[in-house]
């Protein structure tokens, strides 16, 4: 049950990363505009790291750098020279990760001590293990949590974590948008109101979810998700 539900998230994580794109121009080499439908917009903001697949299945990476409402476009700068003819996918970079806390901060803080990595940590969706599990017939129970989190300063008080991290850094917007794809996953009997959201502000210091020994080398800020019990459909 443990690794089906690893792969359940995964799998959710990597359809709520791809934006669909009506349009693409190309201003530079390694600058191009995204034009998306409205209700992939709202959750980019500038410096989210972007993606995409080209042909051959290559991933390049680069950073939002210009959000325009009215149009919908997100302009990206890529760290390499990409013809928008070979593109065959575009999202934000989400990285997902699984394990007991003090292993995810662990990660956090080496994907840090790597420039390929570092711009890459965030946001980061983190699936948090053990799980209680109750398998029924038909359906399998599993309480699980899970964190959304971004980086943040230290010296913010809760009024600027909320300007910054759940509205500017689009925490909300993208555990909205995490529900809603959980909504559409056919692998489990899962409603919005079976999820219990909570903001936690400072989650990367000492003690955070009660653990004395995790803390990342990043301050973070977090929305915490508690589905009790996720239904997952047995077809075994």
């Amino acid at each position: 049950m443990g690794l089906m539900i690893v792969d359940i998230i995964k799998d959710v994580v990597d359809k709520m990363k791809v934006y669909k794109t009506e349009s693409m121009g190309q201003t530079t080499p390694t600058t191009i505009t995204f034009r998306v439908s409205a209700i992939d917009y709202p959750t980019w903001y500038v410096g989210a790291t972007a993606y995409v697949v080209i042909s051959g299945g290559d991933v390049v990476y680069g950073k939002a750098i210009g959000i325009f409402p009215i149009q919908s476009i997100v302009q990206v700068e890529f760290t390499e020279a990409v013809p928008a003819s070979s593109i065959n996918e575009f999202g934000m970079d989400i990285n997902y990760l699984y394990g007991h806390p003090k292993d995810i901060f662990n990660e956090i803080t080496k994907m840090g001590q790597k420039a390929a990595f570092k711009t890459r940590r965030f946001p980061v969706l983190a699936l948090m293990q053990d799980f209680d599990e109750n398998e029924n017939e038909g359906i399998n129970e599993v309480d699980i949590q899970l964190i959304i989190g971004t980086d943040t300063l230290p010296s913010y008080n809760a009024r600027q974590r909320y300007e910054a991290s759940y509205n500017g850094r689009r925490l909300t917007l993208l555990y909205q948008r995490f529900i809603q794809y959980m909504e559409w996953n056919t692998a489990t009997y899962f409603r919005r109101g079976d999820a219990v959201k909570t903001d936690r502000l400072y989650w990367g210091k000492d003690g955070a979810l009660g653990n004395t020994e995790n803390k990342a080398d990043a301050f973070i800020d977090a929305i915490e998700i508690n589905i009790n019990p996720l239904k997952v459909l047995n077809t075994c």
